[in-house]
């Protein structure tokens, strides 16, 4: 079979002119959808500060107070590291019971216990995320946390601050 046929086509399927101006077209269509739609790469930026991130949490059965201490290394789940515990605070869970008219009282759990830890760890707070090492935290966000002799698969952030 011969690369150009007697009318000129490639193959005998298409004009190699039609083709090159068909493979322009098409790169063009890329070019300008990358530009427009285009996904810019996330920078990575090594951690210059010291944060500061308090977790709760809640309804914590048969907790030992001890098995979250000061100085505790503390990491997620996937083993990446947070940083380190330099507060524990720990109170039986708060719960509501309903009176026999309906309303809500307030009682402490005999059960139960609610932890509030803090975390330090570099990290960087800006105007548009907040990272502890190398991971994004937000308030509110429920994560998995371990110390060596404690773990919590919701535990939630309650308050992020720059220590410096």
């Amino acid at each position: 079979m011969k690369i150009l046929d007697e009318r000129s086509r490639l193959f005998g399927i298409v004009n190699p002119v039609d083709l090159v101006a068909i493979v322009a077209l098409v790169a063009v269509a890329l070019v300008v959808a990358n530009v427009l739609f285009g996904v810019k790469a996330a920078t990575v930026r090594s951690p210059t500060g010291l944060v500061r991130a308090t977790v709760f949490v809640s309804s914590i059965r048969n907790f030992t107070p001890g098995s979250i201490k000061i100085g505790d290394p503390v990491n997620r789940k996937s083993g990446s590291a947070m940083g380190r515990v330099t507060a524990v605070r720990s109170e039986p869970s708060l719960n509501e019971e309903v009176t026999a008219l309906g309303t809500f009282n307030e009682v402490r759990s005999k059960l139960y216990t609610d932890a509030y830890i803090t975390i330090e760890g570099k990290g960087d707070i800006t105007a548009t995320s907040a990272n502890i090492q190398d991971e994004q935290i937000r308030t509110n966000q429920e994560i998995d946390i371990q110390t060596p002799m404690f773990e919590s698969l919701r535990a939630r952030i309650t308050a992020i601050e720059k220590v410096r």
